[in-house]
């Protein structure tokens, strides 16, 4: 899914593109020859460095970051598989509970 969003916007493309070569160059400074030959602590580390790692706002890699999350959590978390990932099953026609509200008063807190 993320892939057909990206062979539709051309911009986000150049943003993964520009933040996948940062990323190898990340790994290469801390002596690895790619980002994926790093170890998974490594990677996390390298990952967390681009969340806010610079003083100017919105740098390719504070952007890329922000958009590969949001995607993640977009096409990923909302797929078949990644709620199959976190045991979700989605209601199969709205939310009964708010169809059917408890009948009870709720009491306000002091």
């Amino acid at each position: 899914m993320i892939l057909d969003r990206l062979a539709k916007d051309s911009a986000a493309l150049a943003l993964y593109r520009a933040g996948f070569e940062l990323l190898d160059r990340l790994a290469r400074e801390a002596g690895a020859q790619a980002f994926q030959a790093l170890d998974a602590s490594r990677r996390e580390r390298v990952l967390v460095s681009l969340a806010g790692s610079s003083h100017e706002s919105h740098t390719v890699g504070e952007r890329f970051f922000l958009r590969v999350r949001r995607d993640v959590l977009v096409f990923y978390w909302s797929s078949a598989i990644g709620q199959r990932v976190v045991d979700y099953r989605p209601p199969l026609a709205g939310y009964p509970e708010y169809a059917d509200p408890p009948s009870h008063k709720r009491t306000r807190r002091p």
